[in-house]
């Protein structure tokens, strides 16, 4: 079909604004021959689907790889009510209170980051600052120090990351399913743990664990599958897209000098240029 498109092309993934704009005149509503999956490209038709659950569902997603339809979804990729149990089971642990409390800790350990670095004159800012900030963030997040557990969560983050874009490859699929049950096996003794103090009217926590495990929604409490499935989810999603975020906004300023320039003189622009990133990528 000539107006296919191959989402695992260098050209695409580092500039995907022409094939959209191309997609949107000649098929918005497109299903590629090579790989079978749909792409929907007009924003009315993206909310149609979000909202119809009945004919629309995220069990095989998200991802260009389907998932299998007998596993637990988590989050983005379940549908109600098993979404809005999820949601409003976690939904507490990323309140403005419990963000804002991680500042000062956040802002040492960049402080600590950039010491580690600054007398060489140079970084890599992708390896040095952009993946280990996230991971810091979720091991906060999950009550698990970063010290003891930053290297082999960065492991586990890039070989999941790489079986997304494997393009179905076996070698590269099997090392994914390999780090996914180390991180099952590495969370469920710590989750098991949390809901036995629930179960004997102790407080597990106020970290994200322990409130996955306390959580009671009309009577319905997570499974530890859906628990673990939701701290892999975390994770790797949470991670790498946020090491993109950083990547990708200081990528801009440095392509757009004269917003690095008015940013500069104007600190307080740093929220709507976060957010301008978010959408110019």
């Amino acid at each position: 079909m000539k107006d296919d498109f191959d989402f695992y092309s260098e050209e695409f993934q580092a500039n995907p604004g022409p094939t959209f704009s191309r997609m949107l005149d000649a098929c918005p509503f497109h299903h590629s021959e090579k790989w079978g999956w749909y792409s929907v490209f007009r924003y009315a038709d993206v909310q149609r689907i979000v909202e119809d659950n009945a004919t629309y569902s995220a069990k095989f997603g998200p991802g260009v790889d389907y998932a299998p339809a007998d596993r637990p979804g988590v989050l983005v990729s379940a549908d109600p009510p098993l979404h809005t149990i999820q949601r409003r089971a976690i939904v507490q642990a990323f309140n403005s209170r419990t963000i804002r409390a991680m500042e000062p800790g956040l802002r040492a350990f960049v402080n600590e980051l950039i010491d580690g670095f600054i007398d060489q004159g140079r970084c890599d800012l992708i390896q040095d600052v952009a993946v280990p900030v996230p991971l810091w963030i979720i091991c906060n997040f999950l009550g698990v120090p970063y010290t003891e557990n930053g290297e082999r969560f960065r492991r586990w983050v890039e070989v999941m990351a790489a079986s997304v874009f494997s393009q179905n490859k076996p070698e590269v699929q099997l090392k994914g399913r390999d780090a996914a049950m180390e991180i099952a096996a590495f969370f469920a003794p710590i989750l098991q743990k949390k809901m036995e103090q629930v179960a004997a009217g102790e407080d597990p926590g106020d970290n994200l664990l322990g409130m996955m495990a306390k959580a009671d929604v009309d009577g319905t409490k997570l499974t530890l599958e859906e628990m673990l499935g939701f701290a892999q989810f975390l994770l790797v999603a949470g991670s790498g897209t946020t090491t993109n975020l950083i990547g990708n906004t200081l990528a801009l300023l440095h392509d757009y000098p004269s917003e690095l320039a008015r940013l500069r003189g104007e600190p307080a622009l740093i929220n709507s240029t976060i957010e301008e990133s978010l959408r110019f990528m």
